[in-house]
């Protein structure tokens, strides 16, 4: 296991407005693609827990909390549908992005193969026993690169917690690769002051004053994606501002 990099905890973050609009994108390119066909090898570069719960207050508020309300009429999504599928009595538990594509997975009746990282043990052992996921508890970066020409193109999710210098770098080395050996490829970023990754990508940028989210000291955030054909776009196109159509006449998010 790679040392002198810290461990990053997802578990307050989990369900904030960045999340919120990561999860959107990735169910949305997930569902489609599932749908299209009955096998899919999904990978993450830096995975966090199955589920996280959200007793006590936290980021999400500022997120999923502000949809919660308007989860009736968002469950035309399949992000949202998942999220009221699991909530049943109220809003008390929020996903990770592997647990989001397997349940769509498992809704569309599809075979997945399911391949992530990340070098925290104890993230590690929230994945132990689950028998149809491979956990590597190693780097993502070099991960992933690994199983490029080994597997079926799929998707890949680069989710780095930016703590290293050279994060920026190195997804964008992967996403490179990725690109050309064919797969989808999601990279996700939380905006600040500085701007969202460049690099020529499709991007979709949600900015959360436009629709009454908040999270902190971040402006929005960022959907990178390459590798998606003509028929894909077209329908992250169709959802994208269907979703923000909706959410801006929302005058209580």
């Amino acid at each position: 296991m790679p040392s002198g990099r810290p461990h990053y905890d997802h578990r307050k973050h989990a369900g904030n407005a960045g999340d919120v609009w990561k999860h959107f994108i990735l169910a949305e390119v997930a569902d489609y693609l599932l749908s299209e066909r009955k096998m899919l090898t999904y990978a993450e570069s830096h995975v966090g827990y199955p589920r996280y719960n959200l007793s006590s207050s936290g980021e999400w508020e500022g997120g999923i909390a502000r949809c919660w309300p308007h989860i009736s009429a968002l469950e035309v999504f399949s992000y949202f549908q998942l999220i009221r599928d699991m909530n049943h009595l109220g809003l008390v538990c929020y996903p990770g992005s592997t647990d989001i594509v397997m349940a769509i997975a498992r809704k569309q009746c599809s075979d997945i193969d399911v391949e992530i990282w990340d070098i925290d043990p104890n993230v590690a052992a929230s994945w132990h026993g689950d028998s149809r996921v491979k956990f590597h508890l190693e780097d993502g970066f070099m991960g992933v690169l690994s199983i490029l020409d080994r597997s079926p193109p799929g998707i890949i999710l680069i989710d780095p917690p930016y703590i290293g210098e050279n994060d920026i770098r190195k997804a964008l080395n992967l996403l490179s690769h990725a690109e050309k050996a064919g797969w989808v490829v999601l990279w996700w970023q939380m905006d600040g002051k500085e701007t969202a990754p460049e690099a020529g990508l499709r991007k979709y940028t949600l900015r959360f004053s436009d629709v009454s989210l908040n999270c902190d000291r971040w402006l929005g955030a960022t959907m990178a994606v390459a590798g998606a054909d003509a028929h894909l776009i077209k329908h992250m196109e169709t959802q994208v501002h269907r979703f923000l159509d909706m959410a801006q006449n929302q005058k209580s998010f």
